[in-house]
């Protein structure tokens, strides 16, 4: 096992990025899962901190994983058939280790976060010539300066958009449509009964409050609602957690046989730009 020296000392949203790692290292630890993640186990095992306050591993957060994967890796795949090299942005990426996993020598990753999370990553997941790191809030402009506008681009927001306002996630997607016109933009939503729950306060494991997820979205409204703030948006598609995975356990089976569940659960959306 690694030798643990990293103390994260973060709370509020950025803590939730334990919580995911949490998740996404016992799922790679388990031989039944198909998620191949060495590094989230290595940064999973150098962090002193008390994962068991999250509770048993949330099945939800490996499954999502893989889903943001294969829709980055089919990005890639298209990219590379046409030979032109990838760029990738991840906001919010917090401990994400998707760059090994779906990174290749033709791709540009870029990841973004909040300072207080970035000095952590720095340090257990160091920049490298193909994967750069920017210290900054997702809803400012700096990142954006910093990413080229006149190339295919791949914007990855996993696990963030729903701890911002409505307003918020409103106004950073038409800026991104704006600014990028040949873009792909990937994220999870949750759905709106989830994040009143959050609102109105939700505890997981052993007393663990999740942040407060204002923005929660039901599957059916997605496409309307993100062409409604873009129309710059040509197509969405989504993959709801009902038929996330291609063997999922006997908890999510038991999940999709209830009534409903598909109309209610959590999404991962691929929306596209039209070429100008």
């Amino acid at each position: 096992m690694n030798a643990i020296h990293h103390h994260p000392h973060l709370t509020g949203v950025p803590e939730t990025l334990l919580w995911t790692l949490h998740g996404r290292a016992q799922a790679a630890l388990d031989p039944m899962s198909s998620l191949d993640d060495p590094a989230a186990v290595r940064v999973y095992q150098q962090i002193a901190y008390d994962f068991m306050r999250f509770g048993p591993p949330d099945v939800a957060h490996g499954l999502t994983v893989q889903q943001n994967d294969l829709a980055v890796e089919r990005w890639l795949a298209q990219r590379q058939a046409g030979g032109v090299e990838g760029m990738v942005v991840e906001l919010g990426v917090g401990l994400e280790t998707r760059h090994l996993r779906c990174g290749d020598h033709t791709s540009w990753w870029v990841c973004v976060d909040v300072p207080c999370v970035m000095s952590l990553r720095d340090r257990l997941l160091p920049p490298t010539r193909r994967c750069a790191h920017i210290a900054c809030s997702a809803l400012g402009t700096k990142w954006m300066d910093l990413i080229p506008d006149d190339g295919p681009v791949c914007i990855i927001a996993q696990g963030l958009l729903m701890y911002f306002e409505p307003y918020e996630v409103q106004s950073l997607v038409a800026e991104l449509f704006q600014r990028f016109p040949l873009l792909t933009l990937i994220f999870d939503a949750v759905p709106s009964w989830l994040s009143q729950k959050t609102l109105r306060g939700w505890l997981v494991g052993e007393g663990y409050a999740v942040p407060s997820m204002p923005w929660g979205i039901d599957p059916e409204a997605v496409e309307a609602t993100l062409r409604a703030w873009a129309p710059e948006v040509a197509s969405v598609t989504r993959v709801d957690a009902a038929v996330m995975g291609n063997t999922p356990g006997p908890c999510v089976r038991a999940l999709q046989r209830l009534p409903g569940f598909k109309r209610h659960a959590a999404s991962v959306v691929v929306a596209r730009s039209a070429p100008r």
